[in-house]
């Protein structure tokens, strides 16, 4: 930014793109002056884009996002308001069948889902649930996406329920969150959360209530942790993911001791649990001292070997890997 004239047609791509970087730090520590400078950044981006540039529509809605967090921090009305006009304006100028288009009116959607929480106005929970809806039916089956989508859906069904009891919106919230949990292109975290909010439906809720259903969807949530933890993060990172599904061993100990009435089979779920936890903290990042004592060279390779393996996937990628890494399926970019 500081190398960029105040003239130059890119900078207010570049003065969002700081935005963001600003409120993903803010989303990650809290700290509000993370979210203020970042809300000032988008402010300044809007400002200094003529409104018929093609990447209005992204500043626009970069600039809803920092105002809504502010406004869940800070409770101020008036930037809800803000970000539910702005939202409006990103999806006016986005033309229908662009791919930013079912994101832009998932925003929109929680935003006014925000404002039926406040207001109580039943126009503003029915345009919530309208809008994401209409993004989730436009995209596609297999998009990363999507996951997202029905999740943010179901939030909005659950209130609708409160309203009007019919058992329908809640069997439509819960079909949204399964739904979300089996999309394999999709971030690992939201499948398990997908399937864990499932879980506690179907335990929880008698309308929906269905044990046998939650035990296959916690077990399908154990088999996914070690992906969403991979060995190339660091100690702090993956406290930082495992931190958002507390309570997944004691709930797959009840519902197991429940349906399979074994304490022996419950306490074994209990164990897979905290070694599917404690073992990504724990066990593989332990250093292999004995091995480089007796056998350096085996144990460098070792080594070497763990850590490409545990890389990311644009490690394998790069421009000294063979063209024949692309045959590689594409569950495993997830």
């Amino acid at each position: 930014m500081e190398a960029t004239p105040e003239d130059h047609p890119g900078r207010g791509g570049w003065l969002s793109d700081l935005g963001n970087h600003l409120s993903r730090q803010y989303e990650r520590t809290g700290n509000l002056q993370d979210l203020e400078a970042a809300i000032g950044l988008s402010e300044e981006a809007v400002e200094a884009t003529p409104g018929d540039h093609p990447d209005r529509a992204v500043l626009l809605s970069s600039l809803g996002n920092g105002l809504s967090s502010r406004y869940r921090r800070t409770g101020n009305l008036q930037d809800l308001e803000a970000a539910i006009g702005l939202s409006e304006a990103a999806v006016d100028v986005t033309p229908e069948g662009h791919p930013d288009r079912a994101g832009r009116l998932n925003n929109l959607g929680s935003r006014l889902s925000n404002r039926y929480q406040q207001t109580r106005n039943l126009q503003d929970l029915e345009a919530a649930i309208a809008t994401p809806k209409a993004g989730v039916e436009t995209t596609p089956d297999d998009h990363p996406d999507r996951a997202t989508y029905l999740q943010q859906l179901a939030n909005h069904f659950n209130p609708q329920h409160k309203q009007t009891g019919n058992p329908q919106h809640l069997e439509a919230a819960l079909a949204a969150r399964v739904a979300s949990s089996s999309i394999i292109t999709a971030p690992i975290l939201l499948r398990i959360q997908g399937a864990l909010h499932s879980t506690r439906m179907l335990v929880y809720n008698p309308i929906v209530k269905n044990l046998s259903r939650a035990c296959s969807l916690l077990c399908c949530a154990l088999d996914l942790i070690p992906l969403a933890t991979p060995r190339s993060l660091e100690r702090e990172d993956q406290q930082h993911i495992l931190g958002q599904l507390t309570g997944l061993a004691s709930l797959a100990t009840s519902v197991f001791l429940e349906v399979v009435e074994s304490p022996l089979e419950a306490l074994r779920m209990q164990e897979l649990c905290r070694s599917a936890t404690n073992g990504q903290l724990l066990d593989y990042r332990s250093d292999i001292p004995d091995l480089i004592e007796h056998h350096p060279m085996r144990g460098e390779d070792f080594d070497s070997l763990r850590q490409e393996l545990d890389s990311p996937w644009s490690y394998l990628q790069s421009s000294d890997v063979n063209e024949s890494t692309s045959m590689c399926p594409t569950s495993y970019n997830s």
